[in-house]
């Protein structure tokens, strides 16, 4: 299977500007939050010129710049544009996901004896994606999860899980890992051809890599591990929560074990 990532970092704000019509140079801030507490949520890229920022104070803001427009966030119509999207999405697949954060996810594998090549598809959506107003990133990877985390370093990417390209004898292959409240791994080494790189997708993992100390990473945090390294500790940071993160090897094709446990 293959699966193409849409990743919609400005949602939100496209929502809006889709709303309003919006000129392109539009100084407008999204503002969330309690009143005592309003902060910037996202800002057009006038607003950003101005010295706007998400996360800054309102406040802030306003002592920086009174050019520029303040809008109310709306969830309700952020997960509007979500369903909307989807909807689109299936058009070209009859698997769509939303359920990872800021993105669609489509299995685009059995599209393509319809829509023709992967470039010739991916520029489609491109286009329809341009034509919506939905700024976006789109990547393609053997399943959802290493798609969806391809999306935040790469655009336009490809991969299949047998080959990496311009690289021969390498594939990429990535493997979720799931654990229940207070669930581990046993300490272990992998492939010494492997580079790994590693996302929390929720939750929080305790991990120690060699002699290194052990250390928490939350949700959207990444760390990686070299060839030949010990990962010794790989672990739910919680005793009540569960935990999941996404591990991406870069690895001989020939490599079939992708982990192996500790001799003891």
């Amino acid at each position: 299977m293959q699966w193409a990532c849409v990743l919609l970092p400005q949602l939100a704000m496209d929502g809006v500007l889709r709303r309003l019509e919006a000129p392109a140079d539009a100084a407008i801030a999204l503002v969330e939050g309690p009143p005592q507490r309003r902060v910037l949520h996202a800002v057009t890229p006038a607003a950003r010129a101005l010295g706007l920022r998400p996360g800054l104070p309102l406040a802030a803001a306003q002592a920086l710049s009174t050019q520029f427009r303040t809008i109310e966030l709306d969830p309700d119509a952020v997960e509007r544009s979500r369903l909307l999207l989807a909807a689109w999405a299936y058009r070209f697949s009859s698997q769509v996901s939303i359920d990872l954060p800021h993105a669609v996810l489509l299995e685009v594998g059995h599209s393509l004896r319809l829509f023709g090549p992967w470039p010739r598809l991916e520029a489609r959506l491109r286009e329809e994606l341009h034509e919506l107003g939905f700024r976006h990133r789109i990547v393609a990877a053997p399943n959802p999860h290493a798609a969806r985390i391809l999306a935040n370093v790469h655009d336009g990417y490809a991969f299949d899980e047998h080959t990496l390209p311009n690289v021969p004898g390498k594939s990429i292959k990535g493997v979720l890992v799931e654990y229940g409240p207070g669930g581990y791994s046993p300490g272990h080494t992998h492939p010494r051809t492997a580079f790994i790189y590693a996302t929390v997708l929720e939750g929080a993992i305790r991990s120690q890599v060699n002699d290194g100390p052990v250390t928490t990473y939350n949700a959207g945090q990444s760390f990686s591990e070299m060839p030949g390294d010990r990962h010794g500790v790989s672990a739910n940071a919680s005793q009540t929560q569960p935990a999941k993160l996404l591990a991406v090897f870069v690895v001989d094709t020939n490599e079939k074990e992708l982990a192996t446990p500790f001799a003891h």
